[in-house]
C-alpha cells in the first residue's frame, strides 16, 4: 500500500499536519522547486508562514519557536479562501538565508509571514509581521510579551490578523474549524513535538520511542486528538513495515493487531475533534491496507475536505485513487500536494512514479522511481516495477540489469517478488499484480 509513513506536526493548538518520510536533501531544494517557478495560484491568496527566529538556544524556546509557527500553518491550512504553503517546504528557509522576494518567487507565493521568539523565565516575547514578498512591504506587524500559558491565545491573535490583512471572509463553519483547539497543554504539546521529529526518521528503533513521547503527551492530556492520531500512526508503520513482533508465530496476526490500534487511534480523535481531517486520513490509510476501497476513498475525500491545504491528506488521498483504479486523478491530486509542499517528502515521488506507471507512462516513471529509490533505498517494491518499467518498454537487457540489482540488495524470502508485493501494493485490480508477476517472470523472477 502506501509507501508512506510519517509525521505530523502539532498545530493549533494540538491540530496536526501529516509528513511521511524525511524531507529532502538540501541538494534537491532548487531543482524541484525552480523547475516551476510561475506558480502563483489564482483567486486566493497565497502565503508562506517562515519558521519563527528563536532568540536564544534554550532547548524549550526551540520547540517553542518551531511549534508555534506550524501551529499558525495549520490554523490558516484550514482556510479555503487561502492558500498556504506546508511547514515542511516553508521549514526549508530555517538555515536558508534568502530575501523575501527571493523566498516568495521559490515558494510562488505573495505574502510572508516571519518573526522571531525570545523567552525570559516564564515570559514569552514574540514579534511578527506579515509582508508582501515582492516588494518586502510590511502589511502588519505586532509584538508580544505574554505569559508562556497564553502561547495558544497568542497564535490565535496572530492567526486572525492575517485573516484580516488578506481580507479573508470566513464562513461560519470555517470559523469554527480554525479556532478548535487540541490542547492547552504545553508539556504535552511539547512531547507531541519532540515525538514527531523522532518519528520522522522512520526507522523500527525510533518509531517506538516516538511513541513512548506521544504516549507521555496523553497521559498529560488524554483528550488530546493530535497526539492520538499520531499515536495511531506510529502502529500504522509497524502494520505497514511488518515491524510488529509475531503472535503466536503469525506476522498476518500482527500487522492486523496493529492495524486495530491504529483505527481506534483515529476513531477516538475523531470523537474528540470531529473536525480533524488527519484522523480521517489516518483511518483511510488503514482502510486501504485492509482492502476497503468504498471506505478509503470517503475518509479520503472527508479529510481534503476538512483541510483543503493539506499536503499529506492530499498525497494520501491520491494513492488511494492509484491503487482503486483511477490513477490519472491519482496524478493530479499528486500533483496538486508537491504544489503544497514543493519541498516535499519522498513517498510523494513514489506516488507520481506509480500514477505515471499505472498509466503506461513507463518513461517518465522510472526517474521519479530511481530518485525514491536515492532517498529511501530500504524499497523492494520500487525496484520491482522499475525492472517491470524496462520489460514494458522492451527493454530486456536493461530489465535484466535491475534483477542483478534487486537480488544483491533484497536477497531472501523475505523479498520474494509476490509476498512483497501482495503486502505493499493493494490493488483494487488484481490483474494489475498478476500483470506485473508475470513480466517479472520474463526477466527471471
Amino acid at each position: 500500500m502506501l509507501a508512506v509513513l510519517v509525521v505530523l506536526m502539532a498545530g493549533a493548538a494540538g491540530v496536526v499536519t501529516w509528513r511521511f518520510f524525511a524531507a529532502p536533501s538540501q541538494s534537491r531544494l532548487e531543482e524541484q522547486i525552480l523547475a516551476n517557478p510561475g506558480r502563483i495560484p489564482f483567486g486566493k491568496p497565497s502565503m508562506a508562514v517562515l519558521p519563527l527566529k528563536p532568540l536564544g538556544k534554550d532547548a524549550i524556546l526551540q520547540l517553542l519557536s518551531a511549534g508555534l509557527s506550524l501551529n499558525i500553518i495549520n490554523q490558516l491550512a484550514k482556510v479555503e479562501q487561502i492558500f498556504v504553503i506546508s511547514g515542511e517546504s516553508s521549514f526549508v528557509y530555517k538555515d536558508r538565508p534568502r530575501t523575501a522576494r527571493e523566498i516568495g518567487k521559490e515558494l510562488g507565493v505573495r505574502y510572508l509571514l516571519v518573526g522571531d521568539l525570545e523567552k525570559a523565565g516564564n515570559r514569552i516575547r514574540l514579534r511578527v509581521q506579515l509582508v508582501e514578498a515582492g516588494t518586502g512591504e510590511q502589511l502588519w506587524g505586532e509584538k508580544y510579551d505574554r505569559e508562556l500559558k497564553d502561547i495558544f491565545a497568542i497564535q490565535d491573535e496572530i492567526t486572525d490578523k492575517i485573516i484580516t490583512s488578506l481580507k479573508v471572509k470566513l464562513t461560519e463553519g470555517e470559523q469554527e474549524r480554525v479556532w478548535r483547539g487540541g490542547t492547552k497543554n504545553i508539556q504535552a504539546w511539547n512531547f507531541t513535538i519532540q515525538g514527531l521529529g523522532v518519528l520522522r526518521k522512520v526507522t523500527q528503533g525510533d518509531t517506538q520511542n516516538a511513541r513512548k513521547l506521544f504516549q507521555l503527551a496523553l497521559k498529560l492530556d488524554p483528550d488530546f486528538p493530535g497526539a492520538i492520531t499520531l499515536l495511531g500512526y506510529t502502529h500504522f508503520i509497524d502494520a505497514k513495515f511488518a515491524w510488529s513482533p509475531p503472535i503466536e508465530g503469525s506476522q498476518e496476526k500482527a500487522i492486523a493487531v496493529s492495524l486495530g490500534k491504529a483505527a481506534a487511534g483515529a476513531r477516538r480523535a475523531i470523537e474528540l475533534d470531529p473536525t480533524f481531517g488527519e484522523a480521517y486520513s489516518l483511518m483511510a490509510a488503514v482502510m486501504l491496507t485492509r482492502r476497503d476501497f468504498a471506505q478509503a476513498l470517503i475518509l479520503g475525500r472527508k479529510s481534503v475536505d476538512l483541510n483543503p491545504n493539506g499536503a499529506e491528506i492530499t498525497a494520501i488521498l491520491a494513492m488511494i485513487r492509484n491503487y482503486s483504479g483511477d490513477p490519472l486523478d491519482g496524478l493530479n491530486l499528486v500533483n496538486h500536494a508537491i504544489r503544497l509542499s514543493p519541498f516535499h517528502p519522498a513517498w510523494y515521488t513514489y506516488t507520481r512514479g506509480l500514477s505515471k506507471f499505472l498509466l503506461g507512462n513507463y518513461r517518465e516513471a522510472i526517474p521519479a522511481f530511481v530518485e525514491y529509490l536515492r532517498r529511501q533505498p530500504d524499497s523492494p517494491t520500487t525496484q520491482l516495477l522499475i525492472i517491470v518499467s524496462f520489460v514494458r518498454l522492451n527493454e530486456i537487457k536493461r530489465a535484466r540489469e535491475e534483477v542483478g540489482i534487486y537480488r544483491k540488495e533484497f536477497p531472501g524470502e523475505d523479498n520474494h517478488p509476490q509476498t512483497i508485493l501482495t503486502i505493499r501494493e493493494p490493488h483494487q485490480n488484481p490483474a494489475v499484480i498478476a500483470n506485473i508477476l508475470a513480466d517479472l517472470k520474463k526477466v527471471g523472477l
